[in-house]
């Protein structure tokens, strides 16, 4: 499948009611039947969920995932939108070639940080490993950035690369269900830019997705307005992250939100 269109977190718990209502309304507005499909056939099994899935069971799948859904988004010259490096959160570095080499730190935690109106920042401990695997996208650029001979990170770059981190997402949780977190590093933005991340949890809006066809929720193609409302609902905020010393010397994975 290819996307044209570039010429071509956890979701908070206590706001899950409002993912389910905005991707009820979506999936009406893009015209996808899911309820028709429960209803009307519940028993149906012979509509596969995708076209392919990967060979190797287990966590091992996460390396085809990315090859897969690397492979299936493209630039309007042909070149592949992003290369996915699939990892446990812990690398630092980049999936670039040219790169010396990739250098590992001891993470031993995630952590979601808020700030209250005070200034405070408290910190809200994240599931780490086994349960929570990382994708890394890399453009072709010095650094993994998206290249302005690729296109620059424009908007539409920005919404293919939202749809690719969704579809990594939807494609690990239908096949390694013992993966309850995605967390997807996005390629650099502009200098100077915080790094960003969208971390996709599990359950809740994502499940309605995994009830049907992958093809309905993210048809071939272009995607549509509808398809891109969808993408952008689930797949925001985009968190800044960064690494943080612990007093063990280990390294705790710190998400934000971007001031």
């Amino acid at each position: 499948m290819a996307v044209a269109g570039v010429n071509l977190r956890p979701v908070r718990r206590p706001k899950f009611w409002i993912a389910y209502a905005v991707l009820g309304l979506l999936l009406v507005s893009a015209g996808i039947g899911l309820g028709y499909e429960l209803q009307s056939h519940p028993k149906q099994q012979s509509v596969a969920w995708s076209s392919w899935s990967p060979s190797v069971p287990g966590v091992g799948g996460v390396v085809e995932i990315a090859s897969h859904v690397a492979g299936s988004y493209r630039l309007p010259d042909g070149e592949q939108l992003s290369r996915i490096k699939a990892s446990y959160p812990g690398t630092a570095g980049t999936v670039d070639p040219s790169a010396p080499d990739v250098i590992r730190i001891p993470v031993t935690s995630i952590a979601l940080a808020s700030t209250d109106s005070t200034g405070q920042t408290s910190y809200d401990l994240l599931p780490g490993y086994p349960s929570t695997i990382e994708y890394q996208l890399c453009g072709s650029g010095p650094k993994c950035q998206i290249s302005d001979v690729d296109g620059g990170p424009t908007a539409q770059t920005a919404q293919a690369l939202r749809r690719q981190a969704l579809e990594l997402s939807l494609y690990t949780f239908r096949y390694i269900p013992e993966i309850s977190q995605v967390l997807v590093l996005m390629p650099p933005g502009a200098r100077g830019a915080q790094p960003q991340a969208v971390l996709m949890e599990a359950g809740g809006p994502i499940n309605l997705l995994l009830s049907q066809p992958l093809s309905l929720s993210l048809p071939p193609g272009e995607s549509s307005t509808a398809t891109q409302h969808l993408v952008d609902s689930l797949t925001a905020p985009s968190f800044a992250y960064s690494y943080q010393q612990l007093f063990d010397g280990t390294y705790q994975m710190v998400l934000s939100l971007p001031r």
